[in-house]
């Protein structure tokens, strides 16, 4: 199974999930959640939409700044990306992580650790994880 045919998600749609689940209270504003999800301001938009009509989320207007809107997990959509998660993982497990031995494992640990270290995360997401978005 997977997440398009298995539970009617986009990587895209998965990625929203994910952001907005791991933000407090479930919300982040629509500007930050696009550099989140990696996503442009036009796309998000439509991508929300598209969300928003299946019910996995909802739109929100920011009371202290009016021009902003929160983008927020709704019941349903925790509990489609709960059932997507599990089959998400177990993909990328079947189709990566299994096809290595321990030892390519290492050897990719290693190799990547000094690209992880240069990349700096970007400034929307040190505020979600730290709770200021």
């Amino acid at each position: 199974m997977h997440l398009k045919s298995g539970h009617g998600l986009t990587l895209e749609d998965y990625g929203v999930l994910v952001a907005l689940a791991a933000a407090p209270d479930s919300r982040v504003r629509m500007s930050e959640l696009a550099e989140v999800a990696l996503i442009s301001q036009s796309r998000l938009s439509h991508q929300v939409k598209r969300m928003e009509e299946r019910g996995m989320i909802r739109r929100e207007p920011c009371l202290d700044d009016r021009r902003g809107t929160w983008a927020v997990l709704t019941g349903q959509g925790r509990d489609i990306l709960d059932k997507a998660a599990r089959t998400h993982v177990e993909d990328v497990r079947r189709h990566f992580i299994d096809l290595l031995s321990r030892q390519d494992l290492r050897r990719l640990t290693a190799m990547l650790t000094p690209v992880l270290k240069a990349l700096e995360p970007s400034e929307a997401l040190v505020r979600l994880m730290d709770g200021d978005a």
